[in-house]
């Protein structure tokens, strides 16, 4: 029951747009917005008030510019929570660790070997149902999502646990 924003730039296209937002229409909570996330997350973000926990997925823009975006976010908006980052594993995007270190944020990537470990039943699924594509021969872990969480936010959800 949680509201869910989400960006797209049209990149590719206005046929992909629309059909995603067709898509996501049955969903009350979704809210579809194009545009670009670098002016438009600040924006919708600060609309939803301090006082609402935010978790911020990022799938656009990519590489450095993400994690500028995420920074950048979570220094604004101390009601951010959780970020997720999506390409970042595989080395396709370094920074990710230094930008938690920076923050004094936990997390991970899911390309990292106890994930991979866990999850591979996951891997191996996607793989045989896509025929293997050559994304997937690139990248057979995936393309990496990297997930960070402020300490003091882990602390106390353990705490109330």
């Amino acid at each position: 029951n949680v509201p869910v924003i989400t960006c797209d730039l049209a990149g590719y296209g206005p046929i992909r747009y629309w059909g995603t937002r067709i898509r996501l229409a049955k969903y009350r909570r979704i809210s579809v917005h194009r545009g670009n996330s670098k002016k438009l997350l600040p924006e919708l973000i600060g609309a939803k008030g301090q006082g609402e926990v935010i978790g911020l997925i990022i799938d656009g823009p990519k590489d450095q510019a993400a994690i500028q975006l995420a920074t950048s976010l979570v220094k604004q908006f101390r009601n951010i929570k959780v970020i997720a980052i999506h390409d970042v594993g595989g080395g396709r995007c370094t920074g990710f660790r230094e930008m938690l270190q920076h923050l004094g944020w936990s997390g991970f990537v899911t390309d990292e070997g106890w994930f991979r470990e866990s999850a591979h039943a996951i891997d191996t699924e996607i793989i045989e149902q896509s025929g293997k594509s050559i994304a997937l021969k690139k990248y057979p872990y995936g393309p990496g999502l990297g997930i960070g969480w402020p300490e003091s936010f882990a602390d106390r959800f353990q705490s109330s646990t």
